[in-house]
């Protein structure tokens, strides 16, 4: 227990590190640019380590109100007293218990910890399961609270779910701001471009936290009959979140926009699979929109100094493009690791 809980704190710590590199040296850019280099630096690292602390503490919290899961304080419920059973048997905390109402037939667990953790059910999975099935399903829930690297997956849940909710906020700002309807191709090219942009990002802070991670809840008897009620509806979920849940939805990989068959990004979401492994199409829409942010870049450094700087364009653009391709190797390596060891 205390070996897995040292191998997660240096995964986590290695991703914030990661993280605060770009931040920080954003920061030391802005503040090169503006005269007051030491001092943006400093409110840099202070403001990523207050994101740490933040996303320490609340990522929990986050995903439960993202769902609007409302805790159960009957301890007489059967749910409860299942879980109250469960938990004893493994010599736990007893974990909250949620419910989330929505048809989805699912389920989740989040927290710090086996002793700050709380277990998510939809009524969707209660409506669809026998008791004893129930059980089983809760079992595993249970196993994977005391066993499980419950703190990164919270954490990787909540920030990689706000990046990729970007692309949705995008979307419906295009439409209030008159861009046009639901349906029109407008919204929802801001909305592909927004997702070419931090889908790659999310997908890999979430490959990173799940590499080396067991498969959850696999082989218990009720997936089969979840599955087969996944597969019978359409449900979304945001795709950040797919390795919290039990079974993750069927997601479509293609959208058609103006006769154009453009990628979802979803896949790159899910447990690598070898034999699936490609990033090409992905990585090549992204490029293509790194390159276009990069040109209203240098577009707007241009306007602003009132003149066309060949040499501070080239170097703005070196070092925008090797973090870039940094980026991307670090993506590859990620993607490839969990492809091998699928």
């Amino acid at each position: 227990m205390v070996k897995l809980a040292m191998k997660n704190a240096k995964k986590l710590l290695l991703l914030w590190i990661v993280l605060a590199i770009p931040i920080v040296g954003l920061g030391g850019a802005i503040g090169w640019i503006t005269g007051f280099f030491l001092h943006a630096l400093i409110v840099m690292l202070v403001f990523v380590l207050l994101l740490a602390t933040l996303f320490y503490l609340y990522s929990d919290r986050i995903l439960l109100r993202w769902y609007h899961a409302e805790k159960v304080v009957d301890a007489t419920s059967p749910l409860y007293e299942i879980v109250h059973k469960l938990a004893k048997e493994v010599e736990i905390p007893v974990p909250d218990v949620y419910i989330v109402d929505t048809a989805m037939p699912n389920a989740f667990v989040v927290g710090r910890n086996f002793q700050h953790a709380s277990l998510v059910v939809t009524t969707g999975l209660m409506e669809l399961l026998e008791s004893d099935e129930m059980e089983a399903v809760l079992a595993d829930m249970i196993v994977h609270i005391k066993e499980g690297d419950l703190l990164t997956e919270t954490e990787i849940g909540a920030l990689a779910g706000i990046l990729t909710a970007l692309p949705i906020i995008a979307f419906w700002c295009s439409i209030f701001t008159g861009f046009g309807q639901e349906d029109d191709p407008a919204p929802n090219l801001i909305k592909f471009f927004v997702t070419s942009l931090f889908a790659p990002i999310a997908a890999t802070i979430v490959q990173f936290g799940i590499a080396g991670s067991r498969q959850k809840y696999s082989g218990n008897a009720p997936e089969k009959k979840i599955k087969e009620k996944l597969t019978s509806e359409e449900f979304y979920v945001n795709p950040s979140h797919a390795h919290l849940l039990i079974v993750s939805p069927p997601y479509q990989d293609n959208q058609v926009i103006l006769d154009l068959n453009l990628p979802t990004y979803h896949s790159l979401f899910q447990r690598v699979k070898r034999e699936k492994f490609n990033l090409r199409r992905h990585l090549f829409f992204s490029s293509l929109s790194y390159l276009f942010v990069l040109f209203m870049i240098i577009v707007i450094y241009t306007f602003s100094r009132k003149d066309f700087d060949f040499l501070h364009s080239a170097a703005i653009s070196a070092v925008y493009l090797s973090a870039v391709l940094i980026f991307y190797a670090i993506m590859l390596k990620i993607f490839r690791t969990n492809a091998r060891t699928a």
